[in-house]
């Protein structure tokens, strides 16, 4: 079973935005591997939420069931997982080239609607196996161990070009699949530039600093009234939950794809106390950053 594209979905092949709406994307990889899925993962339950998700079957198949359908993929198809609760069942034999990662517009919005699952026969779209294959023998290469911490190694600007460039590579072939597919498109409306420009300013922030209202409103020429309404009408949120969100999502990912140390990501986002951190996080969550990442280290195992 595939998904329908939404019946307001733009055509994601033939779309026209300028050069730099599209420059506005943020496109990260988080993980790659290729080998049979961890015996905790073979039969479980996940959400999907952050990013895209792409499983190319080697071998064997999964069953994936949410609210909305039904998805079968045999060995030699892709799925494109949901973004909603999911049941996954995974075959005994089965073997994955998984790709984890970012394309979101700067409202955080994904590039591709997520509500249902997606299944391509790999042999229509070949590129999409050539380039994720040559991506993760490159990262397993280089980083051997970075599975789930592959976004927070070091390297060289050079050496992150080298990644870049097949990760573009990527990019193209599995816009092309899901374009292809008829998969719901969504773009960053023509709206208002001085809130594009906001939000921008937002993203390019430093999270261990207070937010930059004073100078979204100098540089935007409005009251901060104004701006806010206009923020509102155009994103529904406010600047200063947006803000929030950003600094959720990061301490996120640090927790749960990263080595670093509590204390380290809550200086990063500005706690002068580990407990002012904690209490944050919790509110924001409804866990502990220790109790998150205990989670999430548990689904990786």
């Amino acid at each position: 079973m595939s998904a329908s594209p939404s019946p307001d979905s733009a055509s994601a092949g033939g779309t026209q935005l300028r050069l730099h709406d599209w420059a506005s994307l943020r496109s990260e990889l988080i993980w790659i591997y290729d080998h049979p899925p961890r015996v905790a993962h073979l039969h479980s339950d996940h959400t999907h939420s952050l990013g895209h998700r792409a499983w190319f079957m080697r071998r064997g198949g999964v069953r994936a069931e949410t609210p909305a359908g039904v998805w079968v993929a045999e060995a030699g198809q892709w799925f494109i997982t949901p973004a909603a609760p999911l049941r996954q069942d995974f075959t005994d034999d089965a073997h994955l080239l998984s790709v984890h990662f970012l394309c979101q517009w700067p409202t955080g919005e994904d590039l591709f609607r997520r509500e249902r699952g997606i299944v391509l026969n790999g042999k229509d779209f070949p590129r999409m196996e050539e380039t994720a294959s040559a991506l993760a023998a490159l990262v397993r290469r280089r980083f051997p161990q970075s599975e789930v911490h592959y976004a927070f190694r070091h390297a060289g600007y050079l050496e992150f070009l080298e990644f870049q460039g097949l990760f573009t590579q990527w990019l193209a072939a599995w816009f092309a699949g899901l374009a292809g597919s008829g998969a719901g498109f969504t773009h960053f409306r023509h709206g208002e530039d001085r809130i594009k420009e906001a939000v921008r300013r937002l993203n390019d922030a430093p999270l261990d600093r207070p937010i930059p209202k004073e100078e979204l409103v100098r540089e935007a020429g409005l009251s901060a009234v104004h701006l806010e309404r206009l923020f509102v009408r155009e994103l529904g949120s406010t600047m200063r939950r947006y803000w929030e969100l950003r600094r959720v999502e990061h301490a996120r990912m640090c927790l749960g794809h990263s080595t670093l140390p509590i204390k380290e990501i809550a200086f990063g986002l500005g706690f002068r106390y580990d407990s002012h951190f904690v209490a944050w996080f919790r509110r924001q969550t409804g866990l502990s950053p220790l109790e998150y990442r205990k989670a999430e280290k548990a689904r990786d195992q």
